[in-house]
């Protein structure tokens, strides 16, 4: 079974938001690849997730932060942040 793509605006704002904090060549990106690969200490994801925030319309409680482990979590909460405002 093949895996449910990434949404492709969201894909282009994370795309956006590595090259932001320094990671422009991150290659391709999964639903399930743990975000930790991507080589992020805490606070550049922190300054990743504000980006993507700022790019989708969309904010996350710092809470909410400490529980992604894959870009797939990271899309998810984005959705469902955007639809519950």
């Amino acid at each position: 079974m093949s895996e449910e793509p990434l949404d492709p605006q969201f894909l282009e704002a994370l795309r956006d938001a590595l090259k932001h904090v320094a990671l422009p060549e991150v290659g391709t990106l999964t639903r399930s690849q743990a975000i930790r690969d991507l080589g992020m200490d805490s606070i550049t994801l922190v300054e990743m997730v504000i980006i993507l925030e700022e790019n989708l319309g969309v904010t996350l409680e710092h809470s909410d932060i400490d529980n992604l482990r894959t870009i797939g979590d990271l899309q998810d909460l984005m959705r469902a942040r955007s639809q519950s405002h």
